[in-house]
């Protein structure tokens, strides 16, 4: 068969979420294809479309070595594909060649992919992905904790709490019960484009025009976080411009700043200080504030800061803990007294 490497690019990617490293599932790090589908499973995530070489072309092929040299081809190289024997032929052009070989025998557990029924498909939220975004900024990346790692799914909004942050965003979520589901999976989910969700026993899955996208569910029982979201205390009108503050802190705090939770707010009488700091240097601004309590501190991801401060002006101080409320969703960051009050 004949096809563009761009086409071949594009439709590959499509599925390269549900890529792993073969250290949990042996032929994760590869493409599936069967019944003219390309799949890839990694044991919380599977991703299927249909395959770009229709049904020509069955077996196991490594992602590594073909991602690499479709990303290093001219913009539209014609490509001949072939099988033969144990090996998935590719010429491009004329003159060059190569042969990349495959397993015959697909040993991914396939089988335990549930297939929703056609009317189980329903539309997602339309502020599903922008919410799931948010909330995942605080899920805990440490995996030796689990339930602090997953986002928790509830029929009436979404959560995730870190143990130090908690976010909520209410929304009609469209899911049948409370489940958990882990963050770092639920992370390939946002760039997918994906408009429509169904529910399974164990997974529960997401769709766009052309793929399908499903990261497994946990049903174990979820800690109730109601009593946290519980505020009442001093109110506090965050400063203007603390938004674009905290995007020049962001520079300086960590090797991701948009995901860093990095960077330090310092309150006391009248001041918020703003603190961006890792390798490649130190970000510092005082900003006036009316704030008349004792020095407090917490830490946050400026780029959830961001999402804050475009939503709302004030928050509240409880204690240890400060809330912020917007109309979408509600935020709870623990409190310390600073080590340094200068």
């Amino acid at each position: 068969m004949k096809i563009t490497g761009d086409v071949l690019s594009k439709r590959l990617l499509e599925v390269a979420a549900g890529l792993g490293d073969d250290k949990t599932v042996e032929q994760s790090s590869k493409f599936a294809f069967q019944d003219g589908r390309v799949i890839t499973f990694n044991d919380e995530v599977t991703c299927s479309a249909e395959s770009p070489f229709g049904e020509e072309v069955e077996g196991v092929v490594p992602s590594r070595p073909l991602l690499e040299l479709l990303g290093k081809l001219k913009e539209g190289s014609k490509i001949i594909v072939t099988k033969k024997d144990d090996k998935l032929k590719l010429q491009i052009g004329k003159k060059e060649r190569v042969q990349i070989t495959m397993d015959a025998e697909i040993v991914l557990p396939l089988d335990s992919i549930e297939i929703p029924e056609e009317d189980d498909w329903r539309s997602l939220p339309d502020d599903f992905m922008e919410a799931l975004g948010v909330v995942l900024k605080s899920a805990s990346t440490d995996d030796n904790n689990f339930q602090l790692a997953c986002v928790h799914f509830h029929p009436e909004y979404l959560e995730a709490c870190d143990n130090y942050q908690l976010l909520r965003w209410g929304m009609e979520t469209g899911v049948a019960e409370s489940y958990l589901v882990r963050g770092k999976a639920l992370s390939k989910l946002l760039r997918s484009g994906a408009t429509e969700m169904a529910e399974t026993a164990a997974w529960i899955h997401f769709r766009n025009e052309s793929s399908t996208i499903s990261v497994r569910r946990w049903n174990e029982e979820y800690r109730a976080k109601d009593s946290i979201l519980e505020c009442s205390g001093e109110n506090v009108v965050l400063p203007d411009g603390l938004a674009e503050v905290a995007a020049r802190a962001a520079i300086f705090s960590g090797d991701n700043p948009a995901d860093a939770m990095d960077m330090k707010i310092d309150l006391k009488k009248g001041s918020m200080r703003v603190v961006g700091e890792g390798a490649d240097g130190r970000y510092e601004k005082v900003i006036d504030l009316k704030y008349d309590g004792s020095p407090l501190s917490f830490c946050i991801s400026p780029s959830l800061l961001t999402e804050i401060t475009r939503r709302s002006s004030e928050g509240m101080i409880d204690g240890s803990k400060m809330k912020i409320e917007t109309k979408q969703f509600e935020y709870v960051v623990c409190l310390v007294v600073p080590d340094d009050e200068d």
